[in-house]
């Protein structure tokens, strides 16, 4: 079964896929997750053009479980810059991780 290359990418890497609902109750986007030792990686994509990611730290209010855990939200990019953001080295990832190491795959930090 051929299937999106992007969705490829993010499922050989580890995330788990889910249908998500738009306003109308219809399952038109995706939300991609996966967890790694020190935070939650998640992509929702609705559209080729429309796609948000973000690393989440594990803690949550949960008696305020709608109160987001970071300070700034994430800018609405393309399906395939939202996947590059997350799996791409740290030279090109916007959310600050260590350093590639040359010859080494690059992983997550805590992943090494």
């Amino acid at each position: 079964m051929k299937e999106d290359p992007h969705v490829t990418r993010l499922r050989l890497a580890g995330f788990t896929v889910l249908p998500s609902l738009d306003v109308n109750g219809l399952d038109t986007g995706l939300l991609f997750a996966r967890q790694v030792s020190t935070h939650l990686e998640v992509v929702s994509a609705w559209r080729d053009d429309y796609a948000l990611a973000a690393r989440l730290p594990y803690a949550r209010n949960w008696l305020k479980p709608f109160e987001p855990t970071i300070g700034t939200g994430s800018e609405a990019v393309s399906f395939a810059d939202a996947v590059d953001q997350l799996l791409s080295p740290p030279s090109r990832d916007r959310y600050g991780t260590s350093e590639r190491v040359e010859g080494q795959p690059w992983l997550p930090d805590g992943e090494r």
